[in-house]
């Protein structure tokens, strides 16, 4: 989901219509998402979740420029890695990372320590689970 605009981004397709099991990332469609996301934090955003670091950001594709563009305007990051890309991960970041629990605990940690919001104002925003539901 873009948040800026709400639009729900669909990022895979079916290999073949008759086929239910077997999808694939649609590389095009990632490749502009990743950049209408580029263009979201470069306007100013608290923080970016992107859900997959995969072999597309690492030829230069995918999120990769909106990766890059969260760590230009130190913008706090969080990001999936499937442990098979771990190596690839710290790589690209050149070691610039923190690994986190997959719990919601780890998370909401990491963030009070990063987070240039302040409680007051925090509390008086809508929580995206509020908006859409």
């Amino acid at each position: 989901m873009v948040l800026d605009s709400w639009q729900i981004a669909e990022v895979g397709r079916k290999n073949d219509p008759a086929e239910t099991s077997n999808c694939r990332l649609d590389a095009q469609w990632l490749n502009h998402v990743g950049a209408r996301t580029k263009a979201s934090i470069e306007r100013g955003v608290d923080n970016v979740i992107v859900n997959r670091f995969g072999p597309l950001e690492r030829a230069g594709h995918g999120f990769r420029d909106a990766i890059l563009a969260a760590w230009e305007t130190d913008t706090p990051l969080i990001i999936a890695v499937p442990e098979f890309e771990f190596k690839h991960w710290i790589w690209f970041s050149g070691g610039m990372t923190v690994r986190l629990d997959c719990s919601l605990d780890s998370v909401l940690g990491w963030w009070r320590s990063v987070s240039r919001t302040r409680p007051s104002e925090a509390c008086a925003r809508a929580h995206v689970c509020e908006r859409y539901k």
